[in-house]
């Protein structure tokens, strides 16, 4: 049973390309969703081997919904641009039947910082939902932290990975926290969510403790050390942004 991968990417010019030449590992269907780039990234992509289609950004999960259907088989495996199909997992995915509509496949993921392989911390035993038949589910509409709906759904963990390569340098990755950071405040606010001042500080804190201590993040070098603070700012600011955001709606 054949599979297309579907590709969300907005100014990924510096990664599309080892993106889409993993995906053909495994597919001759790649769909690239370009949202908005002002870089040459949909140019690279075609000339890559990719279809690539137009969007505006219409959140995580919507935008993977509205890019399902117009790939060429029923069976997505889902990716972002910053993520690579490893070798053995695209020979795993080749031998799956896929004769079971009602079947989610989570994959593990290894995360790469700095182009360094992370084994420890927070981001230790990652897994992800990512290959369904569109047939029978879709995308959450979470903001940030999209997942596949599993209602009347069965999961399958595979055992091969894909490669993310979540951040060239601190200075990206810390960039990348602000946003999931405002995306995940604006969730919390839309649901009548409120952080109170012992959460906002204490909360980073565990957080930090948790991913560089009692994870083992440590192990890692300083790698481990940049993850765990970055992790750590991340849950700060969510909570500084809600704060901050319902203040704002009780002056208003």
């Amino acid at each position: 049973m054949a599979v297309s991968v579907v590709i969300i990417a907005k100014n990924e010019a510096h990664a599309i390309e080892r993106c889409i030449n993993s995906a053909l590992q495994l597919t001759d269907n790649v769909l690239v969703i370009d949202t908005g780039s002002t870089d040459n990234t949909a140019a690279l992509a075609a000339t890559a081997g990719a279809k690539v289609v137009h969007s505006a950004w219409l959140g995580y999960g919507n935008t993977r919904n509205w890019g399902a259907p117009q790939a060429k088989y029923a069976w997505i495996l889902s990716l972002d641009a910053d993520e690579t199909i490893s070798p053995e997992l695209a020979r795993e995915i080749k031998q799956l039947p896929l004769n079971d509509n009602n079947v989610v496949y989570k994959i593990k993921r290894q995360n790469f910082f700095r182009q360094k392989k992370i084994r420890f911390g927070a981001w230790k035993n990652d897994q992800v939902l990512r290959l369904y038949n569109r047939n029978s589910t879709g995308w959450n509409q979470a903001p940030v932290h999209e997942d596949i709906e599993l209602q009347n759904m069965q999961v399958t963990l595979l055992q091969q990975y894909i490669h993310h390569y979540t951040a060239k340098d601190f200075y990206s990755f810390i960039q990348k926290n602000l946003a999931y950071a405002q995306l995940s405040a604006n969730k919390y606010a839309a649901a009548g969510k409120k952080a109170g001042t012992l959460k906002m500080y204490f909360s980073p804190l565990f957080n930090f403790l948790q991913g560089y201590v009692f994870r083992l993040g440590f192990l890692d070098g300083v790698e481990g050390w940049y993850i765990a603070k970055g992790n750590a700012f991340y849950t700060f600011m969510k909570y500084a942004l809600l704060k901050e955001a319902s203040a704002n709606k009780e002056h208003t």
